[in-house]
């Protein structure tokens, strides 16, 4: 769409919307073209090209704007897609993020009392508190703003209005103002992204949204299409990525390495996307108390923290499957006819049994408190799940799950996840677990030839060992953690002993990316083995992962270390220089009270933010030294974060940021 078209005071002329819209009742396309380059020709210009959907759109019409780079003419774009915006810009992108409460506040003052008149002190907590609610969207602002300015400035009507957000926007005009807006965005998907969209949406919280568990669900219920030469998993993640890019979801949170953890909708879309897959029968939405005939039901928790059942039933195609998420009490959710139910996803509830009759699950994620009993009864179930997919099962009493030797008879298994599982010995059959990808966390895992040759394909593998009979230690060899090396797929290792280990009984993968090291007791002096993996990018060692005061890096290591993140470590003297990590870019310090540094880093050419959380005086000091050079040396955008020692009332907010920066 063409906004504007103007020129500079000393060339004088203008051409205004009515004589371009003259112009173009008169004439076709092609002669209106030829009239905008000929009065554009010689002239210095700037054109504002609004919402540019494809490069295709732009490679037809480029040739209308003479190019007068030199002249200081200029074509300014805006496009919801971000790979438009990259492909057409010759300098750097401006990209626009959700507003912030001031901003929305601002936005939204604007548009009710104008830029002069301001707003009332009476209305304003009122007001900010409806700017907040819109969660950042200028659409929802405006709208709101819309409304706010031809109606009473009132109290009375303004707490109507905080109180009857929703229903103002879902009015019909306000609604179909929104939706007109919002549907080029989906209209403009590709085919294969508009039923994991619409999939997105029937997340109980899709104000965070995360990413791996869904796009397991999306795998499970079949709406991913492969892409020759990537898993499954690996093509969600495109979809979610291009979804982002199109401004469909925004980014909650990443990992270290840049990967999204949690991603959140906004309210007006969901909504968009509830009544889409509504007007073409994909699921309907109502409110219904009894499971009966509900094939997609989605378990809400209320203010009262009991589970409300919001049911989704879903009616073609049938190749999407069918899912139960959310909790209860009792048994009656897994009564009744299911054989074809392929999610199941349950909070504080019991498991299945083999009366189920669930032969068609695919995902089966489960977080509560688990009794013997309720394992003993699930077992049996395992030896009729031959699609299962996935299994995620955490116990909150925190007693291992001693899984049936069946687990190694389920061939599409991609994702075995538990926090304490014991893996049972292979059979003596010639299974072979080929589909399976993600493997934690393992008690006492032993890496015998007969599990790593089943495991062809594993990437994630978490596995911990405990000291069961102290001061004796455990009896490494019978673990054959030498054959790690033999997972020549695995790129994210997860290690905890939690007791004494030698170097000589571990060897790690040349594929490894990520690797996380607790409680092992190392010594320093070992650590090139470390050093010299090729592939790594990301590196913790935390709480004791070893022993020793000093460590003197070597040489031509570390050579694609991205992140690396020490915590609670016997660390004093860190005897290192740039050189030792030649690409690092984060640097996280945690419980450490370093009294030798790094040298150079304020010249680390990589390097761009520093966390430091609960650290001495000194390193504290070394990390603002560190920030102050960088920025010296024209690093504007490094960061330097700290947080002081811990006090007991703000305990909450540090496991908040502890929990942010532990998981990738």
């Amino acid at each position: 769409m063409l906004l504007e078209i103007g020129q500079s005071r000393s060339e004088g002329g203008h051409l205004s919307d009515d004589q371009l819209g003259q112009a173009k009742s008169d004439t076709g396309d092609e002669q209106l073209g030829e009239i905008l380059y000929k009065m554009l020709f010689g002239r210095r210009y700037l054109i504002v090209l609004d919402d540019l959907w494809s490069i295709e759109a732009w490679d037809e019409i480029k040739r209308l704007f003479p190019d007068h780079c030199n002249n200081g003419s200029r074509i300014m774009i805006t496009t919801r897609v971000k790979k438009v915006a990259e492909q057409l810009s010759s300098c750097p992108l401006f990209e626009l993020d959700l507003l912030d409460d001031n901003r929305s506040w601002e936005l939204m003052s604007e548009k009710v009392f104008g830029h002069e008149q301001g707003c009332p002190p009476e209305l304003e907590e009122l007001g900010k508190t409806i700017a907040k609610n819109c969660k950042g969207l200028p659409l929802a602002i405006v709208v709101i703003g819309g409304v706010l300015a031809k109606s009473d400035k009132t109290m009375v009507f303004w707490e109507h209005v905080v109180e009857n957000m929703k229903s103002i926007i879902n009015s019909e005009d306000n609604y179909e103002k929104c939706l007109e807006i919002l549907y080029l965005s989906y209209n403009n998907l590709p085919i294969h992204l508009k039923p994991c969209f619409l999939y997105l949406a029937s997340d109980l919280i899709t104000y965070n949204i995360r990413i791996p568990r869904i796009i397991k669900e999306c795998v499970s219920v079949g709406i991913l299409k492969p892409i020759r030469g990537k898993s499954l998993e690996e093509a969600g993640n495109e979809y979610i990525t291009e979804l982002v890019d199109r401004n469909l979801l925004f980014v909650r949170r990443r990992g270290f390495l840049g990967n999204l953890v949690s991603c959140g909708m906004h309210d007006l879309l969901r909504d968009l996307c509830l009544r889409e897959v509504q007007k073409i029968n994909l699921f309907r939405v109502e409110d219904d108390r009894s499971p009966t005939f509900i094939s997609h039901l989605r378990l809400r928790p209320s203010n009262t923290e009991r589970f409300v059942p919001r049911a989704l039933d879903i009616l073609v195609p049938a190749s999407l499957g069918r899912s139960i998420t959310g909790g209860s009490d009792s048994t009656s959710w897994y009564d009744g006819q299911l054989q074809s139910l392929r999610v199941l996803s349950m909070i504080d509830s019991i498991l299945p049994d083999e009366n189920s009759q669930l032969m068609n699950l695919r995902f089966l994620y489960f977080l509560g408190h688990l009794d013997p009993n309720s394992i003993s009864r699930f077992y049996p179930l395992m030896s009729l799940c031959w699609n299962l997919q996935t299994l995620h099962i955490n116990n909150f009493l925190f007693e291992p799950l001693y899984l049936p030797p069946e687990i190694w008879c389920l061939p599409h298994l991609r994702h075995l996840e538990s926090n304490k599982i014991v893996l049972p010995d292979p059979p003596m059959d010639n299974h072979i677990l080929e589909n399976l990808q993600t493997l934690c966390t393992v008690v006492f895992f032993r890496c015998s030839e007969e599990v790593y040759t089943r495991l062809p394909n594993l990437k994630v593998l978490g596995i911990e060992y405990e000291d069961l009979y102290p001061g004796v230690g455990v009896e490494w060899p019978l673990f054959h953690l030498h054959n790690l090396v033999h997972l020549q797929k695995l790129q994210k290792l997860r290690f905890e002993p939690h007791c004494l280990i030698s170097w000589k009984y571990l060897s790690f993968p040349f594929s490894l990316k990520e690797l996380s090291l607790r409680r092992c007791r190392l010594p320093w002096e070992g650590m090139s083995i470390v050093g010299s993996l090729p592939n790594l990018e990301l590196l913790q060692l935390w709480n004791g992962a070893c022993e020793g005061q000093t460590w003197c890096p070597t040489q031509g290591q570390f050579v694609k270390l991205k992140v690396l993140f020490l915590k609670a470590i016997d660390l004093l003297h860190w005897r290192a220089d740039k050189t030792h990590f030649p690409v690092l870019q984060h640097l996280i310090l945690g419980y450490l009270d370093l009294e030798e540094f790094p040298q150079d880093f304020g010249e680390h050419p990589t390097l761009v933010k520093i966390q430091v959380f609960d650290c001495s005086d000194s390193t504290n000091g070394w990390a603002e030294e560190v920030g102050e050079e960088q920025q010296s040396y024209g690093n504007e955008g490094f960061r330097v974060i700290k947080r002081d020692r811990v006090k007991k009332k703000d305990l909450t907010s540090y496991c908040i940021f502890h929990q942010s920066i532990c998981i990738s």
